[in-house]
């Protein structure tokens, strides 16, 4: 799988960054990106992000769980934004203790209300997950922020500076590996 980052511990506010230019459609569930504490889906922390196109569009699904739903979709039916084929988009997941938000380009396509968010250990990062086909797309400029320093933590825990997790563009594989660029 491609996985770009382990063992990191993510706070209650963090965000999600990252370019992608969308080629073909496909028949199943075109993988983006995949935050997880372990395993796919439906315990909180399991999707904290997890990014997909929907089968046969470029329409973005996108789920953020909280402790009460670990599968809580952040955009639902007409709201989910559909990405053109060969044109190049800022996606932004931004989560906070009380709410998640959708942008594309900058612009906020949907907001969703969250609740009692704890701080996540163990984080795993994929580009795409290990339980999905990957997306027919080009991904450049990941970061992460609200990633929290792991060593001892003073109270309240530092924040770390925004992680840029990958260098260059690369394509989200069949084979499901990194072919960067």
């Amino acid at each position: 799988s491609n996985e770009l980052a382990t063992g990191l511990t993510l706070s209650t506010s963090y965000s999600l960054s990252f370019t992608i230019t969308p080629n073909m459609t496909q028949a199943g569930w075109g993988s983006i990106a995949h935050v997880t504490t372990g395993g796919n889906c439906c315990g909180y922390g399991q999707r904290s992000p997890a990014i997909w196109f929907i089968p046969n569009t470029r329409n973005l699904y996108v789920v953020d769980g909280h402790p009460s739903n670990g599968n809580d979709e952040v955009c639902s039916g007409s709201e989910r934004p559909t990405l053109e084929k060969d044109i190049t988009y800022l996606i932004e997941v931004v989560s906070h203790p009380d709410s998640t938000t959708l942008l594309v380009d900058g612009v906020t396509r949907c907001h969703d209300a969250r609740a009692d968010r704890e701080v996540l250990h163990d984080v795993k990062v994929y580009f795409s997950d290990p339980w999905h086909s990957p997306a027919d797309a080009e991904v450049s400029d990941v970061i992460m922020t609200g990633l929290l320093l792991s060593s001892p933590p003073p109270s309240p825990p530092p924040r770390a500076p925004a992680v840029p997790l990958t260098s260059g563009t690369f394509k989200l594989s069949g084979s499901n590996e990194l072919a960067t660029g």
